[in-house]
């Protein structure tokens, strides 16, 4: 996560929530934007990860004192989170076209490959170049209005009349 902020920023907080647990948030500096319009001081550019872990009273001296291997392992689960919830929306748009490509869905065979290489396209996600930050889904074949009477009825049923 990114974060623009005028001014120091601490790289270790440590909050005790309600429920009693710590929200910690690790940050490091990445860069600076221009002053903007009406302010003299350059803005820094934050890295910042948040999770919440068990509290107690040592625990932000301790981040501060690993800090690069805190801020890693964040950075770590972060990235891992981000690739867990890309997997699910691909596995989500999988299952959304499985029937397109079932052997007795009525369907064209131009239509049908076309379904067929979205597919692959949603199988590919993962090994996309800066997978999970940056992802370029794929996107799904038109759908060409069925003329034949039974596969307009079908339609009529799954909804794309």
């Amino acid at each position: 996560m990114k974060e623009v902020r005028t001014g120091y920023a601490a790289p270790v907080t440590v909050e005790r929530t309600a429920s009693g647990e710590a929200l910690v948030t690790l940050r490091k500096a990445t860069g600076t934007l221009p002053a903007t319009e009406g302010s003299t001081e350059e803005q820094t550019v934050y890295e910042m990860y948040q999770f919440t872990t068990a509290y107690d009273d040592g625990l932000e001296s301790r981040l501060n004192a690993g800090f690069e291997n805190a801020f890693l392992r964040a950075a770590a689960r972060a990235t891992e989170m981000m690739a867990v919830q890309a997997r699910k929306k691909r596995d989500e748009l999988m299952a959304a076209s499985d029937f397109r490509v079932a052997v007795d869905y009525p369907a064209m065979d131009k239509e049908r490959n076309g379904w067929i290489t979205y597919r692959q396209a949603l199988r590919d996600v993962p090994e996309q170049s800066g997978f999970p930050q940056t992802i370029s889904w794929p996107t799904p074949p038109t759908r060409e209005k069925a003329s034949d009477t039974l596969i307009a009825a079908i339609d009529a049923v799954i909804g794309e009349e």
